[in-house]
């Protein structure tokens, strides 16, 4: 046992023995504290609302207010004993017993100041329901790092109950059907309550019967991170892929590719930056632009490499024959006009806003340029 354990264990006799000195009452008594509770409550109230009172009338209220005060210390100080005991009927359930004693202590003062004595029953059969009530509260809310409501707690101590009687009628430990049976409730809705107090684990424990340091979370897989390494894998093989395949394409196709996409290049250019380059017109490059696409995407090996890395062939039964080649170059366009058949083409390709293309009609229109990655 450490210091703190049994520091708490010296702090617990210390205050069993205090409450033993005080006295319990008799039923007279107890009407007569409550009495003088209520008369009490009733001038505080007074006090407060009263705006003009006379000397004489303000000094009879609190002396009225005084003795309530003081018939309500002895009505705790007398049932403080009641707490002890049904705190103990709740140990080992989540709460040490200062906490729960704690806990009890503040239900009993709101059972006095709910006391009718009129009624004509005790004091401590009123307030061991407020009492019960605002331990069991503290034991939902406090003893479980994830809630249970209180029907699952209450059914809980229920089964421990009755599966420690059964335990000792049968000799054997009893089934769920048998415990369920003998508590007159459904058997899965017992399994789901014991599933759901099942206490979490911390992912910092350290393991058992090991000596290694190693803790619960170094044995879990981070799904995150293998899929980080495999779509890097993945994406470092279609830049190889689409490497080789640009190879393919004759020397000035090759180069307009290169310049327009960032294809083994930092940086992606227009298409009148490219015609300068090159020393051609714009619509040259245009046009080596779009036989160099039209290559790319007929190149099987590239194409199964992508269709592999974004999900098989569901990827192409995406785009429709309203997907328009010059305008998508990751739309892969069959030989029929009516049979287009689609894949993202240009790998690792990010939409930038880009220059103004022409339409193979004539038609001008400012849209987006799919870049590719080096």
């Amino acid at each position: 046992m450490d210091r703190s354990e049994s520091a708490s264990d010296s702090g617990i006799a210390g205050y069993l023995r205090e409450i033993s000195h005080h006295e319990l009452l008799t039923a007279h008594e107890e009407r007569e504290l409550a009495r003088r509770l209520a008369r009490g409550q009733s001038a505080a109230r007074r006090l407060a609302q009263a705006a003009e009172l006379s000397m004489v009338r303000q000094a009879v209220l609190q002396r009225h207010v005084a003795l309530g005060q003081q018939a309500r210390q002895r009505l705790v100080e007398s049932n403080l004993r009641l707490v002890v005991s049904i705190a103990r009927q709740f140990v080992g359930l989540g709460l040490s017993l200062p906490d729960l004693i704690q806990e009890g202590n503040i239900g009993l003062q709101t059972g006095i100041e709910r006391f009718d004595w009129r009624k004509g029953f005790r004091l401590s059969t009123y307030a061991y329901w407020w009492i019960r009530q605002a331990m069991t509260r503290a034991l939902a809310n406090d003893s479980r790092l994830i809630r249970l409501p209180p029907h699952a707690g209450d059914l809980l101590r229920q089964a421990a109950q009755a599966e420690h009687e059964l335990a000792t009628n049968l000799g054997r430990q009893p089934s769920l059907a048998e415990l369920a049976e003998h508590l007159s409730v459904d058997p899965e809705r017992l399994r789901r309550v014991r599933l759901m107090a099942a206490r979490p684990t911390s992912l910092d424990a350290p393991l058992p019967s090991t000596e290694s340091g190693l803790t619960c979370g170094d044995l879990l897989a981070d799904d995150a991170a293998m899929a980080a390494v495999q779509s890097g894998a993945e994406a470092h093989e279609l830049r190889e892929d689409l490497a080789t395949a640009v190879e393919k394409l004759p020397p000035r196709e090759r180069e307009v590719v290169r310049l327009r996409y960032g294809v083994g290049r930092p940086d992606t250019h227009a298409m009148a930056e490219v015609a300068v380059e090159l020393g051609v017109t714009r619509e040259r490059v245009r046009q080596l632009e779009v036989q160099a696409l039209r290559k790319l995407r007929a190149d099987t090996g590239l194409r199964q490499a992508l269709l592999e890395l974004q999900g098989g062939d569901s990827v192409a039964a995406r785009w429709t024959d309203r997907a328009q080649p010059w305008l998508l170059p990751n739309v892969v366009a069959s030989t029929p006009a009516r049979e287009a058949t689609a894949a993202p083409a240009l790998p690792l390709a990010e939409i930038r806003p880009g220059p103004m293309v022409t339409h193979p009609r004539g038609l001008a229109a400012r849209g987006t340029r799919h870049h590719l990655a080096g």
